[in-house]
């Protein structure tokens, strides 16, 4: 199985149980753990794809910001690391945290439809405008950024017997 057949393989099943479980494990996201690398990466481009990178900064995945950046580093995806380093340098100058982007989140319905200004007001403007900036220069809307997905690709194959043992295991 190619790392590419893989990474489709997870895609699909990473967010339904039994796969999507893992999350909830207490060592997740291991870096030491190839599937773990591979979701957490799948879980922030498509949250990035989706919401934008201020979705992921203020959604489950954003929890995981130091270990997204850990594993595009792991894997030689440098401009992407240093991206979403210069992302947690601006939440720290902006002393802004996960738990801070998270807390308006509590007094939602599921499924409700907001704006991240609708959520957090006027006070985190410019902080989203620097966010905002950053995220223009992610493979997703600068194509002549490197993707880390043929690298993950890649150490989804090398690592595939492992990826495909723990994957038989959660029975997924």
């Amino acid at each position: 199985m190619s790392g590419q057949d893989i990474l489709n393989d997870i895609g699909l099943k990473a967010y339904e149980k039994p796969l999507s479980t893992i999350r909830d494990l207490p060592t997740w996201p291991s870096l030491s753990e190839p599937l773990h690398v591979a979701i957490l990466l799948i879980d922030f481009d498509t949250e990035v794809n989706m919401n934008g990178l201020l979705g992921f900064l203020e959604n489950s995945t954003g929890a995981y910001l130091e270990q997204t950046i850990e594993a595009c580093r792991m894997l030689g995806a440098r401009q992407t690391a240093d991206t979403l380093e210069r992302v947690r340098e601006v939440m720290g100058r902006h002393a802004v945290s996960h738990q801070r982007l998270r807390e308006p989140h509590r007094h939602t319905t599921e499924y409700q439809i907001t704006s991240f200004t609708e959520l957090h007001g006027s006070s985190l403007d410019d902080f989203a405008d620097e966010v905002s900036r950053l995220e223009d220069l992610l493979y997703i809307h600068d194509r002549s950024q490197e993707s880390p997905f043929p690298l993950l690709e890649a150490y989804a194959e090398q690592h595939a017997t492992k990826i495909q043992s723990e994957l038989g295991r959660i029975g997924a």
